[in-house]
């Protein structure tokens, strides 16, 4: 809230409580676009179940993305020298998103710089300062100057812990600045991770139909067939679309810091590091599970 973040709820709404136009419209498009998704996904089932029917839809939309980026217009390639790559809107959005982001990261960096500078230099003093209390310390001569020296220090190591407190305030700032540099690499990645393996696991299943799938790699292989196989991807026009396209980030690319595969399913923590088994494959029938 202190750095002018609001908060609206749909009473504020209906109260009139919001007057401008522009913040009413944006809350009326997410509103629509939200009951669209909920009204598909049925969240009125077991947790496990809503996650479930929340990636099959997500699926949809996912590889429909992925199609879209992965065009031979947009998406990076090899040897396409004097062409410029065509970015998609999506993509275009998150260039100009992070020129505006290395702007703010710049002006970030250079006070912290500033700050470190600062704290070197009151560290060096407290330094100073120790060395000249542990010479008075020292010589017989100048025990006197053990009073004046002891206050030196302490309102060096003062100045010290100061400036160093705002060196970091100012070095968490630039850790946490947003920084989406890699972030279109980061998604031409997963697109191609994602649509290697549903190709695989589509082939597999293919190859096997009677072997058990998980719910999860069910859910992704229909998608599969109905996107890429029958070539029937989600309408970028539709509330389903720009729902996950307008406010669902895509945390894998966003931090791209392990090995799992956009593929994988998530893990649902119900308590402490216990985790929910949704995605285990059926154990009803003695069939062999595939994957």
């Amino acid at each position: 809230m202190s750095f002018g973040v609001g908060k609206f709820k749909k009473v504020h709404i209906s109260l009139g409580l919001i007057n401008r136009d522009e913040d009413k419209a944006q809350f009326d498009a997410l509103l629509g676009n939200w009951k669209k998704y909920s009204s598909s996904v049925n969240g009125g089932v077991a947790l496990g179940q809503s996650v479930l029917n929340h990636m099959s839809i997500y699926w949809r939309y996912r590889l429909s993305v992925a199609i879209l980026r992965t065009d031979p217009a947009h998406a990076e390639r090899a040897g396409r020298s004097g062409k410029q790559r065509q970015l998609t809107p999506e993509q275009q959005t998150i260039k100009q998103n992070e020129q505006a982001f290395a702007k703010d990261r710049k002006s970030l960096e250079q006070e912290a710089s500033k700050r470190r500078a600062v704290y070197y230099t009151e560290s060096s003093r407290r330094e100073s300062a120790e060395q000249g209390l542990a010479a008075a310390k020292s010589s017989p001569g100048y025990t006197n100057q053990v009073p004046m020296w002891e206050t030196q220090v302490a309102t060096a190591k003062q100045a010290e812990d100061k400036a160093h407190d705002e060196w970091r305030q100012a070095q968490a700032k630039v850790d946490g600045a947003a920084n989406d540099s890699e972030l279109i690499a980061n998604l031409d990645s997963y697109d191609q991770w994602l649509l290697e393996d549903a190709k695989l696991i589509h082939g597999w299943h293919k190859e096997a139909p009677n072997k058990r799938l998980r719910p999860h790699y069910k859910a992704l292989v229909e998608a599969y067939d109905e996107v890429v196989v029958r070539q029937q991807p989600m309408a970028a026009e539709s509330d389903l679309f720009k729902f996950f396209n307008l406010y669902v980030h895509d945390s894998l690319a966003g931090f791209a810091t392990d090995n799992t595969r956009p593929s994988d399913p998530r893990v649902i923590y119900i308590g402490g590091d216990i985790k929910k088994a949704y995605a285990a494959a059926p154990t009803s029938d003695k069939t062999t599970a595939l994957v």
